[in-house]
């Protein structure tokens, strides 16, 4: 049984207007999600703050049809700074 993660969002190096990365931080039925601004370059990178040391077995990420990424990395850090 797995059980939810809870963190914020406390870096993004972009985001569209209509979809904010701040939207992450309330997962509802009505959440729109993070979208990159249109025509980023990579690395698009947002960074998320976990509430507490948690031991990661499973990462999802969802996608809209039209807008699925060519390439995703995932890095994890110990420490008071995301940088």
């Amino acid at each position: 049984m797995s059980n939810r993660i809870y963190y914020t969002v406390c870096y993004c190096t972009g985001e569209d207007p209509d979809f904010p990365a701040d939207e992450l931080n309330s997962i509802t039925p009505n959440t729109k999600g993070w979208v990159s601004p249109k025509f980023a370059g990579f690395p698009q990178e947002i960074g998320l703050q976990l509430e507490s040391k948690a031991n990661i077995t499973k990462f999802q990420i969802q996608s809209h049809q039209s807008m699925i990424t060519k390439k995703i990395e995932i890095f994890c850090g110990n420490g008071e700074s995301y940088e």
